[in-house]
């Protein structure tokens, strides 16, 4: 025998739905929040631009001459290239 759903069901179930959305909204837009001060704070405590470099933003050495790595060798064509 099938149960029949009453009104004080679906009177709770669209309190629930609404509780529910509700919280959802209000958490994701906290996390959202946080998220932001924490970018915001990060940002704020990087040290200011050198003005040695560029400004263009990149640095005079190239990142494949670094003093810890040597410089690549040049790249030639693959041995089995098609022409």
């Amino acid at each position: 025998m099938g149960t029949s759903l009453t009104p004080d069901f679906w009177r709770l179930f669209a309190v629930l739905l609404a509780v529910s959305a509700t919280l959802t909204f209000v958490v994701s837009a906290l996390l959202d929040a946080l998220y932001v001060r924490r970018l915001r704070r990060r940002r704020d405590r990087q040290p200011t631009a050198r003005t040695d470099g560029a400004p263009d933003g990149r640095s005079p050495t190239p990142a494949h001459r670094t003093p810890d790595r040597p410089p690549a060798a040049p790249r030639t064509a693959h041995p089995i290239a098609r022409p």
